[in-house]
């Protein structure tokens, strides 16, 4: 079973979606990542709302789910860069429950893992 899905989000198109309960803490999903050069995408709407910033002057397209999740002011997941494995992390920053929209701050940095419980 899938920890995970993805389905319409109420005005905001596709979203992913708890399809198991998280804890703060919990790897909600670890995708592999395509990087480029951050010049090669001019427009900065589509960089800041399509891209992860991979802070090298390279920005990451996003496979897996990772393209799908929703922006939040207060997010319950949030991202983690490993740069060796070309990955991110979404990490549980709180309690979620199954069903529950996952969703994070598209202006936040990756995390250095300091969840709130």
């Amino acid at each position: 079973m899938s920890k995970i899905t993805w389905g319409s989000s109420a005005g905001k198109g596709r979203g992913v979606f708890a399809a198991i309960d998280f804890v703060p803490g919990e790897t909600v999903e670890t995708a592999p990542v395509i990087l480029i050069d951050a010049a090669d995408v001019p427009n900065e709407g589509v960089r800041d709302r399509y891209l992860f910033d991979w802070g090298d002057g390279r920005c990451a397209i996003g496979l897996g789910y990772l393209s799908l999740y929703n922006h939040s002011d207060s997010p319950n997941v949030l991202w983690e860069q490993h740069s060796d494995a070309l990955t991110i992390s979404m990490i549980a920053v709180r309690r979620i429950e199954r069903g529950e929209e996952l969703l994070f701050d598209y202006k936040c940095p990756e995390i250095t893992k300091a969840f709130t419980a």
